[in-house]
């Protein structure tokens, strides 16, 4: 009985393997892309209807001004900016090394879309006046709980 060299016989297993390496890379991509395109087109969906929202909200809240039209404002411009902050930036960190050997650490934050920060601009400046409605009202809230306390 002859045994076969294994060197020779692990040879064309190593190039198929490379083969549906290369073909799972070039099938992925486009897929990737129309799924990051699909992801991004329902963010913005989701951005426009939320900002719809705190404008209803906002025009409550000048006209009645009360403690519930305030919450649901504040709510809606809380879950706004959460939302934005979630998707236009990304932070990244890496690790080198000093001249003296010595780990230093840097966090790197991108902007990964400048529509939502524009957009987010945009919300600020438009609703400055309810903004300053409701930190005028957080003052109140917090001397009257300086009070209780």
């Amino acid at each position: 009985m002859k045994i076969t060299d294994v060197k020779n016989a692990s040879r064309p297993v190593t190039k198929m393997n490379a083969d549906v390496v290369d073909r799972k890379g070039k099938s992925s991509t486009p897929f990737k892309d129309v799924l990051a395109k699909a992801d991004a087109e329902d963010l913005n969906q989701q951005l426009y209807q939320l900002l719809e929202d705190i404008d209803k909200a906002g025009e409550r809240l000048a006209e009645k001004s009360n403690i519930r039209d305030l919450l649901e404002y504040k709510r809606l411009v809380s879950r706004f900016l959460s939302t934005v902050l979630n998707n236009a930036f990304k932070k990244s960190t890496t690790a080198n090394f000093d001249r003296r050997g010595r780990q230093k650490i840097y966090s790197i934050i991108k902007r990964v879309n400048n529509h939502l920060e524009e957009l987010t601009r945009k919300l600020v400046e438009k609703e400055q006046d309810t903004l300053n409605l409701l930190e005028r009202i957080g003052e109140i809230r917090g001397l009257l709980l300086d009070l209780f306390i």
